[in-house]
């Protein structure tokens, strides 16, 4: 009578500790998923960049800055006449 018990109460505990590892299992695999998934976008997201990079025109980007390097000094300008 006293084994059956230890072996019903070892049968238990083995129960218990095989759900909570199929359970942790669970979570892992869908973490794994999650992280594969965000990978892929981050993958997107520098692929779209590198596109985006590979269409400007420098030409237009010089322009731009000569705009804003005028700017800078005319606000000069006006701060030294106040």
């Amino acid at each position: 009578m006293t084994k059956r018990v230890r072996i019903w109460i070892a049968s238990d505990r083995h129960r218990i500790q095989a759900r909570k590892w199929v359970r942790l299992i669970s979570i892992a695999k869908d973490t794994i998923k999650e992280v594969c998934h965000t990978i892929r976008m981050v993958e997107q997201t520098i692929d779209n960049k590198h596109q985006a990079i590979s269409l400007l025109d420098f030409d237009e980007l010089d322009k731009a800055k000569n705009v804003g390097m005028k700017a800078e000094l005319q606000m000069h300008k006006v701060e030294e006449l106040y």
